[in-house]
């Protein structure tokens, strides 16, 4: 038996020692190849002024898409005063892409940087949204008239300041207070803007583009008829903003101010090389706390039928989402802004379906959802098209379908373990569920799985009844997880 185990042994530690070597070599190749994709980079960003320097092409500006074209019914139907229809006996077979959204992890939160001790020569303060955040001073070079030369000798003169060390603090800044990519980007306009309020808005955007670019992000400066803008490449699809295609990929248009930029017309920025590295498309999702959060609170009581959920936001919070852009619906909803709040939800409603099959569980949520929170639409309350993230529900006083299908899914997800879709009909929104009980009532079938529709708009309506406006209608799947 000795024998057995040491010639065993002899005939394993060649294969350990070759595994080492193959270790080693691939942690080799990979050091050299990632050493080669940050110097390729680092050179695109060393080039960039001699891009900048050429005659800028001119591009076509396309008006921002709405995100449905059809209007929202003024006031929920309710399930007592519409007509009575027969149960839906047929499914329809509905498919969409494979591809799926990839689930938001919530981060930990962070403590908001603020100030505690005399400013230096070398630093300065600026505001954002109420915080006040450290920043390195920096000068503001000329830029006028957006011609290609100034914008160029704008973008060399920052490389020999030292402004590139500027964009890292920054970036930890975001990194520290746990910024999602568009608050990066509000948070440079922002820091820029109060440093240079008498620079030109063409000087200002100039040195906002050279600090996110050295941020890693993929955006461009552009002459936008007369007007300064930037052009930033986004993960998710933007609504109602405009926006212009280079080589296959959309950019979408923010002038100095952040504000929409004119609709059509032609636009003018410099042209990157196509196989270039040019840096990262900016994310819209929200994963976790916001850091500058520490001002007042907001406390929301929602109530139905012997049910009570409680729940404080913080309102610099909410304001800093009230005019956030516009995305597709499952992206509000993969994305995670408050996990404390969310687990105080779930605690609160969870001893209420406790014990009930999951169909009479998913109807006292759907009831709740329904009656819990008072309507209106977005044009009505807002004056614009907002869909709500779901902790932004206990901020407002009112919401509409997007908004409670959001909430509704996340507790049939969360609280009955169950599949559940985002679906829109036109000028509609609502959830439909994966049943493991047998269903009667209107759905379809997506991928061999019998999905049944639970409207939390629709007032009174148990699971299965559909609008009366939608039924025959296939809707389209949402998947959000």
């Amino acid at each position: 038996m000795k024998k057995i185990i040491y010639i065993t042994a002899m005939m394993v530690m060649p294969c350990v020692a070759q595994a080492q070597t193959a270790t080693d070599m691939f942690q080799q190749f990979r050091k050299g190849m990632m050493e080669g994709y940050s110097n390729f980079r680092k050179s695109v960003l060393d080039g960039y002024a001699d891009y900048l320097d050429t005659v800028w092409k001119e591009y076509k500006a396309f008006k921002g898409e709405a995100r449905d074209e059809k209007p929202k019914p003024v006031t929920p139907p309710d399930v007592k005063t519409t007509p009575a229809l027969p149960p839906a006996e047929d499914k329809p077979v509905v498919t969409v892409p494979k591809e799926k959204p990839q689930p938001t992890t919530p981060v930990k939160p962070a403590v908001p940087t603020v100030p505690t001790v005399p400013q230096t020569p070398q630093e300065a303060t600026f505001s954002f949204y109420g915080a006040r955040l450290k920043a390195p001073r920096m000068e503001c070079a000329a830029v006028e008239g957006l011609k290609p030369q100034a914008v160029a000798a704008a973008w060399r003169q920052y490389e020999g300041s030292g402004m590139k060390k500027v964009a890292e603090t920054l970036k930890g800044n975001v990194r520290t207070l746990g910024l999602n990519d568009w608050f990066a980007y509000e948070m440079v306009r922002e820091c820029v803007n109060e440093q240079c309020p008498t620079a030109s808005a063409a000087s200002r955007v100039a040195l906002q583009h050279f600090l996110l670019a050295n941020m890693g992000y993929d955006v461009r400066i552009a002459d936008c008829g007369g007007a300064p803008c930037l052009l930033f490449a986004v993960r998710q699809k933007v609504y109602a903003r405009s926006y212009l295609v280079i080589d296959g990929k959309k950019y979408y248009i923010y002038q100095d101010n952040g504000k929409e930029a004119p609709e059509g017309g032609s636009l003018y920025t410099c042209e990157l090389p196509r196989d270039a590295e040019q840096g990262n498309a900016m994310d819209m999702l929200l994963k976790g706390n916001i850091g500058v959060s520490g001002g007042s609170s907001h406390h929301c009581t929602l109530e139905y039928d012997g049910m009570t959920v409680e729940a404080d936001v913080d309102v610099r919070t909410m304001e800093m989402l009230r005019r956030y852009p516009q995305m597709d619906v499952p992206n509000y909803a993969m994305s995670v802004l408050d996990a404390k709040l969310r687990k105080g939800v779930l605690e609160q409603l969870k001893p209420h379906i406790a014990g009930l099959s999951e169909t009479a569980a998913a109807n006292k949520l759907l009831h709740f959802v329904q009656h819990a929170f008072a309507y209106a639409t977005d044009g009505d309350q807002h004056g614009y098209e907002k869909a709500y993230f779901l902790e932004e529900n206990f901020y407002y006083p009112k919401n509409d379908c997007e908004d409670r299908a959001i909430f509704y899914a996340y507790l049939v997800r969360n609280l009955l373990g169950l599949d559940v879709h985002l679906i829109q009909f036109p000028g509609h929104e609502c959830t439909a569920v994966n049943f493991r009980e047998e269903v009667s009532g209107s759905g379809y079938v997506y991928d061999g799985k019998t999905f049944t529709i639970c409207d939390p708009t629709y007032i009174g309506a148990s699971i299965g009844q559909c609008m009366p406006d939608y039924r025959g209608t296939t809707p389209k799947v949402e998947l959000w997880y």
